[in-house]
């Protein structure tokens, strides 16, 4: 994942998977990985996949700004080869207002994939187009009184 958003508190980054191109949620488990605290390039652990099925997954950021959160989401559809290994890469730009995801074999060659025109990630904004990214402000007349309390 490389992430060009500046005054970030915190990045945090997911994989997660999907049992179809229609979100439905994954028999085999949700997260293929996760971690907080991401570098403004950094990397999530990798894991197996089944080969020659379709594989659908989403990968996401978010960012912990000073006056809010932000974030972006792509999801994939791809049917992975036996004996084959891959990369996805998520690249966040302008400042969240956009991400793109490539998928990449074991020589670095572009491996054809589908997305669908919203992203599988439920976010702060609920679901959002898929590589665009959303923003949502802290609401401070809701924070404000329970710090006074």
């Amino acid at each position: 994942m490389e992430n060009d958003t500046p005054g970030t508190r915190m990045r945090n980054g997911s994989a997660i998977t999907y049992a179809g191109t229609e979100c439905e949620r994954s028999t085999a488990g949700v997260f293929i990985s996760s971690n907080t605290s991401m570098e403004e390039k950094d990397e999530l652990p990798s894991k197996p996949i089944v080969a020659d099925q379709e594989f659908t997954f989403a990968m996401s950021t978010s960012h912990v700004l000073w006056g809010g959160n932000s974030g972006c989401s792509v999801t994939a559809t791809f049917t992975p080869k036996a004996n084959e290994t891959y990369d996805a890469r998520l690249y966040t730009r302008g400042n969240s207002t956009s991400c793109e995801l490539f998928i990449v074999d074991k020589d670095n060659h572009a491996v054809p994939f589908t997305k669908p025109a919203y992203s599988c990630v439920h976010t702060l904004n609920g679901i959002t187009h898929n590589g665009i990214g959303w923003y949502k402000p802290i609401d401070w007349g809701a924070i404000i009184p329970l710090l006074l309390k």
